[in-house]
């Protein structure tokens, strides 16, 4: 027996129609890149100042906490005893190793925004 043939869609009369549509979208479209310059204003200054050298907590990817104070000098410390030094001070730069466990950095942050403490992330490696 013979199989019945299967309807399909021409697509043949369509590509005509789809290359006068691309032809006038390209047509359409500005040829100089002035005509896409933009009035913009000036960029606001003084808002990514650096950070002055304050209380730093350090992070490792053990979850140990390194307190560095601004004198320079740098003590290992409970979570606790971090946390007390950070709220005495009411502001502190956190950082972290790359390999931190998030839950652990992030129980850091929210415990000492909790407790008043404004937070500054530091974004470097601290190798």
């Amino acid at each position: 027996m013979f199989e019945t043939p299967k309807p399909s869609i021409n697509i043949v009369p369509m590509a005509g129609v789809m290359l006068a549509l691309m032809a006038a979208t390209v047509s359409s479209l500005p040829t100089s890149p002035a005509a896409s310059i933009l009035d913009m204003p000036p960029p606001i200054t003084g808002c990514c100042e650096p950070v002055e050298p304050g209380l730093a907590i350090e992070m490792d990817q053990g979850g140990r906490l390194v307190v560095v104070y601004p004198d320079g000098t740098r003590q290992a410390a409970p979570r606790t005893e971090a946390e007390a030094v950070a709220t005495a001070l009411g502001e502190v730069q956190l950082q972290a190793h790359p390999d931190t466990p998030y839950g652990e950095f992030a129980g850091l942050v929210s415990a000492l925004d909790d407790a008043g403490v404004r937070v500054v992330l530091i974004n470097e490696d601290l190798e």
